[in-house]
């Protein structure tokens, strides 16, 4: 008895001391999970490191039309996204066969031009059909253009009968194409009682500038298409035919009359249109001085050189003047009436298509393509709108082709059907653009370059995933060599841009490649840019990147822990915003745009500055969003720079650049006036009173922690503010003013201090108006296992 007695109480004790052990473990979990949700609890989802995980050669696919690529023929090796991201976009990026052709059937088209040649001119004439619309009213058939004076689309002339559309259709397409505008749209009514709308380009047979001699036949033609937004890893996911059209010619060369080059490593300059096009046509990167402006982007000096050379040159993008990006930013200009004035000085001889963007773009409700229309696709009577403007570029050339004395063609074409919020729309482009590649091998005389400025900036992709992120910057560039201009490129050009396929290039070596091509060629271009070997020791260390940047190449940063010894770095990040933001509120008593409240950070990346040996930290920092915008969370990715040194108490904390990466221009409905979207998060609410901000409402909270405050200069409404993170490791410092109308000076300075590092040298002095918060500084606990300590005082004057 007395055995069992204590076999049973051996049991009893193992069994409480389990039970102990099971709940010390649980409130061990509870309490690191309670203690590190705050900055950790997001952290796992999508943040695997790099290194340490396995690509799945059957979820992701190779990126390449080159077979046999050794990897130890160049530094810079490509990154390798995560099974984990390929499965993502495997999913949200599927193809849809039913986006391939345009929902909206074509009603038919009203008439056809038909160009009749003599020795002395070019005569045109239509035939309009008589089954399609209705006939016998005023206004059965109208004609319309865009006014030259006011950009807008109006009705030029109206007719009741074909026969008499016929007969003045030829003066209307003859005094478009004298102002440059060489397109009409004809509009009627068919049987049905439908309206029909045909978009009718002027055949280029008509406007093509000729010589008095006979055109040079070494004068290559040199066309650039652009598709705005569109990553290396976006082009082979979304257009699988034009790929594949790509592949066939690698692996059955004999039988193509053309060579495509793919460039494996295209780094992008910045993650935006003008920065990178800037550097297209000049070969220079923006002024660091300049950063976050919008200063006008130089296209004359590259249509400048052509043009003097002798080239007919052309310029068409598919957007509208009234949704001001494209021409009009670019030119800094926000009427239609000084474009114009702008366009007489840039050396582009007409803009193609661009200007029936705003009649094709507000038939489906929208200015500009890139939040909208719905649907994933942009159609004009049956046809994609990007269908349009290609199929242009090729009629172009083939009219050069026809005529001895035609000047050669330098072309530009901008196509932002990529550049949505969702990435999908770029497969509609896949089908005219295989029919276009095709064209382009075939034009024997042409050196055609297909290329992105930068991949897509604004999808769940790039914002959920840091291999999205990474796709920002590492857009795609293709080259198409015919044989004969191959020939007349020479051997070692050719070689060398297959070398180059496998090394980091970017816009600076495309822009010298294309200025070389202005001449004619006698089989020895000058070796220039992409032209010439690029060294196969080149880093992102050797490149001229505005920042935020991400390379493309492993290795250039390293990942990091998003732990307490970095929220320093994301509070004065944050800081630096809020107080930028502070700045730009005219209105002290209330606002729309409130302060951004940090929720967590993620995706660490930080290298060491080549120059000054600087550590430079970017990350992507999340923010409570308003309720205009479709995501719960905005996402900012900052870069800041610290600068470390021995017996310096100072980190030198400098904001070097931040970018939005999650859509914000809707909030421009909410926002304050003459605030930057870019840093406003509002909301249909309405404004708020500055000076009823309270320290417990849910906007004072920052990582999941509350603040500590304290009344300074016996006011009750004059704040230190002090948010203290994981235990007092790391602090951030801020002043509230509340008051109602008495501005402050505010010096902050410390007494006593150890093993404390601060974001900037102390003390620090701010001017606080009335409702204003400002960032002072942040600090972080230098050494881990020492105590720390440090007292803060203030001396406070009224303004």
């Amino acid at each position: 008895m007395l055995k069992f007695n204590k076999i049973a109480c051996k049991k009893s004790r193992r069994n409480i001391l389990s039970m102990v052990a099971l709940v010390t473990l649980s409130l061990l979990i509870l309490n690191w999970y309670l203690s590190g949700s705050e900055i950790q609890w997001n952290y796992n989802i999508y943040s695997e490191n790099f290194t340490n995980t396995t690509e799945s050669p059957s979820i992701c696919s190779t990126l390449s039309l080159q077979s046999n690529v050794k990897a130890t023929d160049r530094l810079c090796q490509p990154r390798k996204p995560r099974k984990a991201s390929c499965m993502f976009t495997q999913e949200l990026y599927a193809i849809k066969p039913e986006l391939l052709e345009c929902k909206e059937k074509s009603a038919g088209d009203v008439c056809e031009m038909k160009i009749t040649k003599t020795k002395k001119e070019s005569k045109i004439s239509f035939t309009c059909s008589q089954t399609v619309c209705r006939e016998g009213k005023r206004d059965s058939f109208k004609v319309l253009s865009v006014d030259p004076g006011t950009g807008l689309a109006t009705i030029v002339n109206e007719f009741h009968s074909v026969k008499t559309l016929e007969r003045e259709l030829p003066n209307i397409v003859r005094r478009n194409t004298q102002n440059k505008l060489n397109f009409v749209f004809i509009e009627c009514t068919n049987h049905q009682g439908k309206r029909v709308s045909q978009f009718l380009a002027v055949d280029p047979d008509f406007t093509i500038e000729k010589t008095e001699t006979v055109r040079n036949k070494n004068h290559i033609n040199v066309v650039v298409l652009l598709l705005d937004s569109v990553s290396r890893a976006h082009f082979y996911r979304s257009l699988p035919r034009t790929i594949a059209t790509f592949q066939n010619w690698r692996e059955n060369s004999d039988s193509v009359p053309a060579n495509v080059f793919d460039f494996e490593l295209f780094q992008a300059l910045d993650g935006h249109t003008a920065e990178n096009t800037q550097a297209l046509f000049t070969g220079n990167v923006f002024p660091i001085e300049l950063k976050g402006t919008t200063p006008p982007v130089n296209t004359s000096a590259m249509f400048g050189h052509y043009k003097r050379a002798g080239y007919h040159t052309m310029y068409q993008e598919d957007l509208c003047w009234e949704g001001i990006w494209g021409l009009m930013a670019d030119h800094g200009v926000r009427q239609w009436s000084d474009l114009q004035d702008k366009m007489k000085n840039t050396f582009i001889d007409h803009t193609g298509l661009t200007h029936s963007s705003c009649k094709i773009l507000s038939s489906l409700g929208v200015t500009t393509p890139f939040f909208g229309p719905y649907g994933d696709q942009i159609c004009y009577n049956g046809k994609f709108q990007h269908s349009y403007f290609l199929r242009y570029t090729t009629d172009t050339l083939h009219a050069i082709g026809k005529s001895r004395d035609a000047r050669p063609l330098f072309s530009h074409t901008s196509l932002n059907v990529a550049h949505d919020h969702k990435g999908i729309r770029t497969q509609t482009l896949d089908i005219s653009l295989e029919n276009y590649v095709r064209a382009m091998a075939n034009e024997q005389n042409t050196l055609t370059v297909i290329l992105a400025d930068h991949g897509n900036t604004y999808t769940g992709y790039s914002s959920e995933f840091l291999e999205g992120r990474f796709e920002i910057y590492h857009p795609s560039l293709f080259i198409i060599v015919p044989d004969r201009v191959a020939a007349l490129l020479g051997t070692k050009a050719m070689s060398a841009l297959g070398e180059n396929q496998r090394r980091l290039v970017t816009m600076i070596e495309l822009h010298h490649s294309l200025m070389v091509l202005v001449n004619p060629l006698s089989g020895n271009v000058k070796p220039k840019g992409l032209f010439t070997p690029i060294a196969m020791n080149r880093t992102c260390d050797d490149l001229e990147l505005t920042l935020p940047n991400l390379c493309v190449c492993k290795g250039w940063d390293a990942p990091a822990d998003n732990d307490t010894s970095r929220i320093p770095i994301a509070e004065f990040a944050m800081g630096q915003l809020n107080n930028r933001l502070e700045n730009q509120i005219q209105n002290i008593y209330e606002r729309s745009c409130q302060r951004l409240q940090p929720l967590w950070f993620e995706n660490i990346r930080e290298r060491n500055s080549k120059k000054d040996g600087s550590l430079i930290t970017s990350m992507d920092i999340r923010v409570k969003a308003g309720d205009v915008v479709p995501q719960r969370e905005d996402v900012f990715h900052v870069v800041v720079m610290t600068r470390e040194m021995l017996g310096e108490n100072s980190l030198q904390m400098t904001l070097v650049s931040f970018d939005r990466l999650t859509l914000f221009l809707t909030y421009a409905e909410c926002a304050d006036n003459g605030v930057d979207l870019k840093l406003c998060v509002c909301s249909r609410k309405g404004t708020h009173k500055k000076s009823i901000v309270t320290f417990s409402s849910e906007h004072w909270v920052h990582f999941g922690q509350r603040p500590v405050v304290r009344k300074l200069n016996n006011t009750n409404c004059l704040w230190l503010i002090t948010w203290p993170f994981a235990k007092n490791t790391s602090n951030t410092y801020e002043v509230a003013n509340l008051c109602p109308s008495q501005t402050y000076r505010v010096k902050i300075y410390v007494k006593k201090v150890s093993y404390i590092k601060f974001s900037c040298e102390l003390p620090v002095t701010l001017i606080v108006a009335p409702g204003n918060v400002l960032f002072a500084f942040s600090v972080r606990k230098h050494i881990s296992y020492w105590n720390t300590h440090i007292e803060v005082n203030t001396e406070v004057e009224k303004k």
